[in-house]
């Protein structure tokens, strides 16, 4: 059904009335955590929660947000790698 979330095992996948899918799972630290991106397929989102899960079990586990956050801070801007000597 759209827009009815889907319950799992662990986590959430719901299809969205774009028929996307949206995945979601509560933390660690009991806060509801979304993907960055929606997916087309759902095996895709059930592979970002997968993933999502492995890092907990390994105690790597950061709030996405957060990892997204730091991967865009070491992006190096077109304009960085102009100035920088080769």
């Amino acid at each position: 059904m759209v827009g009815r979330p889907n319950r799992r095992g662990w986590g959430w996948i719901r299809k969205l009335p774009s028929k996307r899918h949206q995945a979601s799972y509560v933390g660690p630290d009991d806060t509801r955590h979304y993907a960055m991106p929606t997916f087309t397929q759902k095996t895709d989102a059930e592979r970002w929660l997968a993933d999502e899960r492995r890092l907990i079990e390994r105690d790597e586990w950061t709030p996405p947000a957060a990892r997204t956050a730091a991967k865009r801070a070491k992006t190096v801007t077109v304009a960085e790698y102009a100035q920088s000597p080769d």
